[in-house]
């Protein structure tokens, strides 16, 4: 019989080089079973990106249109607010309020008039149910909500009493 003792090195190393193969190979299985994970995550959270957009998209699409521009200062009405003003003669009834608010605006720093104005319409709509049905039609009319119809009101009297906030 032959002894195998001469041959113990080459058995070690050839067993050795078959694992070391066997391992790579199992890594580059497992390598390629997480990327294609990763790839699949990856086009699941775009496509949930993808619907987020859209979803905000509608929201903003349903938002009512907005009647002043609070990034302009001093607060300054919109396209859409100056089309509603003309369609209610806002800056008529201005006119006709502004003689009541002289007197007290007097004085007063531009935002005191402002505040002056608002306060002095939500007494005129809280009063005056005619009133209030009749911004609560405008609204309806135009798509929006009554609070930017309020909006409007409230700049057009800010600026028949300030008029250097146009």
């Amino acid at each position: 019989m032959q002894d195998f003792s001469a041959y113990a090195p080459w058995i070690t190393v050839g067993g050795t080089i078959i694992a070391l193969i066997s391992g790579i190979f199992l890594i580059g299985r497992w390598t390629s079973k997480v990327d294609t994970r990763l790839d699949n995550l990856t086009d699941r959270v775009q496509r949930g990106l993808d619907e987020v957009r859209t979803d905000i998209k509608r929201l903003l699409e349903r938002q009512a249109p907005r009647t002043t521009a609070g990034a302009q200062r001093p607060i300054q009405l919109t396209s859409f607010g100056r089309e509603i003003s003309a369609s209610v003669s806002t800056s008529e009834w201005a006119r006709s309020q502004a003689p009541h608010l002289k007197a007290e605006s007097a004085g007063k720093a531009e935002f005191e008039v402002f505040d002056l104005c608002v306060s002095h319409f939500d007494r005129l709509y809280a009063d005056n149910a005619g009133f209030r049905r009749s911004v609560r039609a405008t609204a309806y009319a135009h798509g929006t909500e009554a609070e930017q119809i309020m909006k409007v009101y409230q700049v057009e009297l800010r600026d028949c009493l300030l008029p250097s906030s146009r």
